[in-house]
């Protein structure tokens, strides 16, 4: 009333209406005041805008509920620009990373991505950008704040607009240092045990030759001593007969 007075008018105030049946509303009301024939007249125009209040409603509380799941994620969150700029980071990743958001927030990406598996992230991203596939997934390794590198799980997918043109990224990042690692130390492990294997097969082949060979040499001279008693029988018989 004080703004009509005032100005003369007051567009879209926003405000409850109450309907014959008693049924409260929400609404939009504009009015103006105006003369005619020098008599002031008061112009009003109402509009329901219950269903447009509850749409709004329903999105705030979707928006509210993605904020706590993305700031309260026990992964690594972000929403990244198509150029990989990071546009909002949760606590998790920052704890990964090592940096402040605010530090992330002025960075990319590929300034602590490992130049090694660069490549692959930009390819991935250019096929989303083509329309070829709407998410990736990917293993890959970042240097964090402090010099250390993390090997990570990224999952991305694209966050479309209205005409469903990918305009940024929203992305899953979880540390899997830890398993790398020890998927290394028993790759290694085993590498080492088939070797040990393969020498020790190597041995025991090498010894079973040298009993072999040891085995000939024994039958051998055992024939050789066979003959030798044979030839003295022999011999024995032979002096016999001739006394």
């Amino acid at each position: 009333v004080q703004e009509l007075q005032k100005n003369g008018k007051y567009y879209n105030l926003q405000t409850k209406f109450r309907k014959k049946n008693g049924q409260i509303f929400d609404g939009l009301m504009s009015a103006s005041l105006i003369t005619l024939n020098n008599v002031p007249h008061l112009i009003n125009m109402s509009r329901d805008i219950s269903e447009i209040k509850k749409a709004q409603d329903a999105l705030e509380a979707s928006e509210l509920r993605f904020r706590r799941a993305f700031e309260n994620s026990t992964s690594g969150m972000c929403i990244a620009s198509t150029k990989g700029e990071f546009l909002q980071v949760n606590t998790k990743l920052c704890e990964i990373l090592g940096y402040t958001a605010d530090e992330l927030l002025g960075i990319s990406f590929p300034e602590i991505t490992h130049p090694e598996d660069i490549p692959k992230g930009k390819e991935n991203i250019k096929m989303v950008l083509a329309g070829q596939i709407d998410s990736f997934y990917m293993e890959k390794r970042y240097f964090r704040k402090d010099g250390g590198i993390i090997w990570a799980e990224v999952s991305s997918s694209a966050i479309r607009d209205s005409d469903n043109q990918p305009i940024n990224f929203i992305s899953n990042i979880i540390d899997i240092t830890e398993r790398v690692n020890a998927e290394k130390e028993i790759k290694e492990l085993n590498s080492d045990l088939e070797k040990r294997v393969e020498e020790r097969t190597a041995e025991l082949e090498e010894a079973n030759k040298e009993l072999e060979a040891l085995n000939d040499v024994f039958v051998g001279r055992e024939m050789r001593i066979n003959e030798l008693k044979e030839e003295v029988e022999r011999l024995k018989n032979e002096q016999k007969k001739k006394m």
